[in-house]
């Protein structure tokens, strides 16, 4: 069985590298994100039917948000689950990512380079004033405990306990800036 789910996993290896060498257009990044719309067509009596182009480009700065945001919570695909950078959805849509982005630039960070300042943001995004709520809110609609209390184990790492059968027992670890928890 072992032998058969190591075969799979080389073969589908394989498959993808010979779709990024077959393909590798499809496996670049694209510059500038485009929405496109309906694009309604125009006729005048002297002319022939035309396009209007209803195009519109995001900003660099709204592009580097999406593109931030779709890395932390969607992408990290190429790297081992201990290594990947993880995020509460809730907490990263509470951070300013924009202006966290300036100070990465001003510090020397590599404009456009999305995994860097995704490491960046996850090192220094500030810690929100209600995060314990955010999280007791997550751990009672995804589990159904209340947490009853957190204790401090580093600068923005706590242990939450809940009461289960009268006792208090520690329950997930939670990152205070990235509202990641696991337990």
């Amino acid at each position: 069985m072992k032998r058969i789910l190591l075969i799979v996993g080389l073969c589908l290896i394989a498959i993808g590298f010979i779709g990024y060498y077959r393909y590798p257009w499809e496996f670049e990044q694209k510059s500038v994100a485009v929405h496109k719309e309906e694009t309604p067509l125009v006729l005048n009596e002297s002319e022939e039917p035309k396009e209007i182009n209803n195009t519109t480009a995001l900003t660099e700065n709204e592009e580097i948000i999406e593109e931030t945001k779709h890395y932390l919570l969607e992408g990290q695909d190429d790297k081992p689950e201990a290594l990947k950078l993880k995020w509460s959805a809730t907490f990263l849509d509470q951070v300013d990512i924009e202006g966290i982005y300036q100070e990465y630039l001003k510090s020397g960070g590599e404009a456009g380079n999305i995994p860097a300042f995704a490491e960046y943001l996850t090192l220094h995004a500030p810690i929100n004033t209600n995060w314990q709520e955010l999280i007791k809110n997550s751990i009672a609609e995804s589990y159904g405990y209340e947490i009853i209390k957190f204790e401090q184990l580093s600068d923005d790492t706590y242990q939450a306990y809940v009461e289960m059968d009268g006792k208090e027992v520690p329950y997930v670890v939670v990152n205070t800036r990235t509202g990641y928890f696991h337990g």
